[in-house]
């Protein structure tokens, strides 16, 4: 299964919209959201419904310090 592109996709596959927040890394606004196997996952923020959903992870300047590995 590919990962859903945007926000309608997410919440069609189960993910679920928990709450917004910013990143202790880099301080940018976050959303936060559940995958359908119950892991926390910062997203991007996704204003519209057909907005593009991108991983938080994945434009943090500051992502290995949360994951312990080069990204």
């Amino acid at each position: 299964m590919s990962f859903p592109t945007v926000k309608t996709q997410m919440a069609a596959a189960g993910y679920t919209f928990t709450g917004c927040g910013t990143c202790a890394g880099c301080l940018a606004d976050i959303e936060w959201w559940i995958t359908p196997a119950n892991k926390k996952m910062p997203m991007d923020p996704m204003p519209a419904e057909d907005s593009p959903a991108v991983n938080h992870c994945s434009t943090c300047p500051d992502a290995n310090r949360f994951h312990g590995r080069p990204r």
